[in-house]
């Protein structure tokens, strides 16, 4: 993984009870805990034969996780009280194995929740690198109930056409909601 000392080396040879001298200091034929760099041994077998090399260990780019943009939804008013979250991953080794933190698989789900949430999506590459990132749902409750029917209805800040200075609230019923978003009324 970039940046971490997780890097292995081995050298094989004939088993004559051979030592290794490896320029980290260490005397076995396996090394490991390394960092990328260029690493080299000596073996010498037990006649006193000497053979070396040298080896260089690379890493990938480090692993970046987006778990996408912000998003509002309003509770209480249906074609947008759910999100849908899309994330990526780049760096690492792809492929990558994505999950969010509310259990669900993929880099992309779509989520309703009735309080603002915070969601961590974890990439996992093909070395066990991983990385994660956090999206924020703000979730405005736009329910109210108008008059005494105690019938569910929207909330909206009610910008009169021509009259912008004339904002106030109202509670509607959920079918004349476009109509007042497509004049420039706002939900909640």
């Amino acid at each position: 993984c970039n940046g971490s000392s997780d890097g292995a080396i081995s050298v094989s040879d004939n088993g004559c009870g051979s030592t290794y001298a490896w320029s980290n200091g260490a005397p076995t034929s396996s090394v490991s805990g390394l960092s990328a760099g260029t690493y080299s041994v000596v073996v010498t077998d037990q006649f006193g034969c000497t053979a070396g090399g040298s080896v260089t260990l690379t890493e990938p780019d480090a692993l970046v996780v987006d778990a996408g943009s912000d998003q509002t939804v309003y509770y209480g008013y249906t074609p947008m009280s759910c999100a849908d979250l899309a994330g990526s991953a780049n760096g690492g080794c792809p492929a990558y194995n994505y999950s969010w933190s509310n259990g669900a698989a993929g880099n992309t789900q779509t989520v309703c929740p009735t309080a603002s949430t915070d969601y961590t999506l974890t990439a996992v590459d093909q070395n066990g690198c991983t990385a994660s990132d956090d999206v924020s749902v703000c979730v405005i409750d736009v329910r109210c109930y108008a008059g005494n029917s105690g019938n569910q209805k929207v909330e909206m800040c009610h910008i009169p056409p021509g009259n912008p200075g004339n904002a106030h609230t109202i509670c509607i019923n959920a079918s004349a909601v476009p109509a007042h978003l497509a004049h420039g009324c706002l939900l909640g």
